[in-house]
């Protein structure tokens, strides 16, 4: 499980690649927009914390669904009808979020728009994967550019609409008729389909071995300290510092901002850097980052920390991701499928957890357990690059 850098040869951007782009533009800013609206929809239906994060955490529950029912799908659609099947379930379940007035009609429509658009999401990094091989982390830390832009949008696009007394539905409702639009205008690119599956890899999980599972574990843990910050970001501005609701939303923007920056950064050095060196600097960013965000009596202090968070979590998924997908090199949809059940486990498990504990004390108190977190992948970084690496 050998780490190396990205092949020196000329990246070339075809339009298969411009329009997996998109979509993954369109997922992202759909799912970081969840975080920024649920203030706004919390006070509206007048939910606790706990109750908010079953939102993500339903979305996150059709994300792991995806995950390991998505790849036989997908062999039996193809890859075409699953990525545009996918964008709209996203939008169907984006019309129920918005439409609804009882939690449990907001939560089946985050639970569908996990369910369905994730196997836009698997598909994105499985077909990039398998379309540019060695230079996939290339292509995926530029994917990652592009689904940041479209990330740091959602906060401000929403945050924007709701001060223009459009309101947050506005702004989500929008970006579903883009992707309409989109539809009709590249529907006939050509989609890079799978090769045949042997009988072995039709079986769940078949040939995915112990470095797969690790770079998994790995993929889990930095997913849950970004979708952690990212939910529950604007909630902690509002009972730490007092900020507004709005401006506590539009502050989010600096993290997501500064992800897009980092992932900038990422997709130029991924041509001559080690991934597991793009791993490490993250980690020490976010390690120094996250502790002067959560615990800082000062808001200014608080809010560039945040920012200095987003540069060091920018590069932690794709990375661990291209490595996931190394490491089962020749089973890429199985590969990515298994990888978006662990960022939808992540997302499931950890803001719920993070909610339940603020509910009990405060989000500063449960912001602790996250800093295990990162000690835990720091270690998990060292012990694949070192132990596993070095005994194989």
């Amino acid at each position: 499980m050998a780490v190396t850098s990205a092949s020196t040869r000329s990246f070339t951007r075809t339009q298969l690649t411009w329009l997996v782009y998109f979509m993954l533009a369109y997922y992202s800013f759909m799912i970081n927009g969840l975080g920024p609206v649920m203030p706004f929809l919390r006070t509206e239906l007048r939910l606790s914390f706990t109750l908010s994060s079953l939102h993500y955490s339903a979305f996150a529950l059709g994300m792991v669904l995806a995950g390991l029912f998505g790849d036989r799908v997908v062999r039996r659609l193809g890859r075409r009808r699953g990525l545009w099947g996918g964008g709209f379930g996203l939008v169907a379940g984006t019309v129920l979020l918005t439409a609804g007035s009882h939690p449990l009609v907001t939560v089946a429509g985050t639970l569908m728009m996990g369910t369905l658009g994730s196997l836009t999401f698997f598909l994105v990094n499985a077909t990039l994967a398998d379309y540019y091989a060695d230079q996939r982390i290339i292509a995926l830390t530029e994917a990652n550019v592009i689904g940041g832009l479209a990330a740091a949008g959602a906060p401000l696009v929403i945050g924007q609409m709701q001060r223009a007394e459009l309101g947050w539905r506005f702004g989500l409702l929008v970006v579903g008729a883009l992707f309409g639009l989109a539809y009709f205008w590249l529907r006939r690119v050509p989609i890079l389909e799978p090769r045949p599956a042997s009988q072995a890899e039709t079986t769940a999980g078949a040939g995915l071995k112990l470095g797969f599972w690790l770079n998994w574990l790995l993929l889990y843990l930095v997913v849950s300290i970004e979708f952690c910050v990212l939910y529950w970001g604007a909630d902690y501005l509002m009972a730490g510092f007092g900020l507004p609701k709005t401006e506590a939303v539009t502050s989010l923007s600096l993290f997501l901002g500064a992800m897009l920056v980092g992932r900038f950064g990422g997709s130029r050095l991924a041509y001559r850097v080690r991934e597991s060196w793009l791993l490490l600097a993250g980690l020490i960013l976010v390690l120094v980052g996250f502790p002067l965000y959560a615990f800082s009596p000062y808001a200014g202090l608080s809010l560039a920390a945040l920012a200095l968070t987003g540069l060091g979590v920018a590069n932690l998924y794709p990375v661990s991701l291209s490595l996931s997908i190394q490491a089962a090199a020749g089973k890429e949809d199985l590969a990515s499928a298994r990888a978006a059940m662990g960022s939808g486990l992540a997302i499931l498990t950890m803001p719920l957890l993070l909610g339940w504990l603020a509910d009990q004390t405060s989000l500063a108190t449960a912001y602790i357990g996250l800093i295990a977190v990162l000690i835990g992948a720091a270690w998990l970084v060292y012990f694949v690059n070192r132990v596993v690496v070095i005994s194989s």
